[in-house]
């Protein structure tokens, strides 16, 4: 399971976080499931509701359709 979602590229650590995009958000009860693709293929990241905000608060533009970074 797949539960931190960078919106900037990581400055350190570099190599143990995927680059991929963003294909879906969904809202559930206890969070958001971000669902991304990348080199792994299409993965879900699942995020409670304040580090989703955290995460699109530094997303440039939409948060569907940006880069982001997953571990």
């Amino acid at each position: 399971m797949h539960d931190r979602l960078r919106a900037k590229p990581p400055t350190t650590d570099t190599e143990a976080w995927t680059e991929a995009t963003v294909l879906t958000v969904d809202q559930t009860q206890s969070g958001h499931v971000v669902t991304v693709d990348g080199p792994d293929g299409v993965v879900e990241v699942t995020l409670e509701g304040a580090l989703f905000d955290l995460f699109s608060s530094r997303v440039d533009g939409d948060v569907v359709g940006s880069p982001c970074w997953y571990r």
